[in-house]
């Protein structure tokens, strides 16, 4: 991909006041970049194309399956072009997931605005910014060692919507979260329990317990 002299990184992300405000603090840190804003992700390959961004911070707790698939589109167009994750996952799979989707790094929301300024010259200087010692532990696991096949065939929306669940979360409140409506988190819901088996909230709870936690 061509580029320009200008270091022009694109925010994606639903919420305006998000990525105002990520445009706004990263501005008073890292002078000389010019930041730009996407809503949800629509982008196109033209599109990446034609405004020759050098990097791309996409926050993927409310893009979810979209931004996967968002991922793969930037890097078929070009492998070289960073992409920045943000997002407010601490569990191990996701990190994982978000690793092997081939994404330069991954930052939480909830860090502070220098951490995520430093992760952001990191990728865009071919760095990836990782927790390496989870990516470590699950890339040389032994085969002997019990897998977590069950979620496995979960997509990567009904991973995240299981995730809510385990924590506690109630249907409304995961529609809240992540801008969906109630009927489509329920049949989500529905989708998870028929998927791993299981007959309730209390069993994905103690799966998640065993599994990811304990």
């Amino acid at each position: 991909m061509e580029t320009s002299s200008a270091k022009r990184v694109l925010i994606i992300n639903p919420h305006p006041v998000y990525r105002k405000g990520l445009k706004k603090i990263l501005s008073t840190i890292n002078n000389g970049i010019i930041y730009f804003e996407e809503n949800d992700g629509d982008l196109t390959s033209n599109e990446i194309w034609k405004n020759y961004y050098q990097t791309i911070i996409l926050d993927l707790f409310y893009l979810g399956e979209k931004g996967f698939n968002l991922i793969k589109m930037i890097k078929g167009i070009d492998p070289s072009l960073p992409i920045l994750v943000t997002g407010l996952f601490s569990e191990e799979e996701f990190i994982l997931q978000i690793f092997k989707a081939e994404a330069d790094g991954y930052v939480d929301n909830l860090t502070s605005p220098q951490i995520l300024s430093e992760a952001l010259l990191k990728v865009m200087q071919g760095e990836k910014v990782f927790n390496h010692k989870i990516i470590n532990k699950n890339l040389n696991t032994s085969p002997d060692k019990p897998q977590n096949y069950k979620h496995l065939s979960l997509s990567q929306r009904e991973l995240q919507i299981f995730i809510l669940i385990a924590k506690g979360n109630k249907t409304s409140q995961i529609a809240q979260q992540l801008g969906l409506s109630w009927s489509t988190v329920s049949t989500h819901k529905s989708n998870i329990l028929r998927k791993m088996k299981m007959k309730n909230s209390v069993e994905l709870i103690k799966y998640y317990l065993q599994y990811w936690v304990g």
